[in-house]
């Protein structure tokens, strides 16, 4: 059975104009902007609440989907333009969906 604490995943990806990295202590305040540039568009489509989250809140879930990142409990990326450094967006591969035993990135 395979432990994936042990598994070595990069916390960060590069493209030609793009940064893929694991979210950090610090980034609430870009992914904050990110949440509010467009979000009565998303809000619709995504089981959002009607209100926007706070800034401290965005901070906090920055820092714990970096500690479960760490222990493999989840898989979340930001977004960043890599030339001005800005956060455009973010993913997730939930928990549910990592089955470490099959190898299939």
């Amino acid at each position: 059975m395979i432990k994936p604490i042990l598994l070595d995943i990069p916390q960060r990806l590069e493209t030609p104009r793009l940064i893929l990295r694991t979210p950090q202590a610090g980034d609430g305040p870009g992914v904050h902007a990110a949440i509010l540039d467009g979000y009565e568009g998303l809000v619709k489509w995504l089981a959002w609440s009607e209100t926007p989250p706070v800034p401290e809140q965005v901070e906090i879930d920055c820092r714990t989907h970096h500690a479960k990142f760490v222990l493999r409990e989840d898989m979340r990326f930001l977004v960043i333009e890599k030339e001005s450094g800005t956060i455009i967006g973010r993913f997730a591969f939930p928990n549910a969906l990592l089955r470490w035993n099959v190898p299939y990135f």
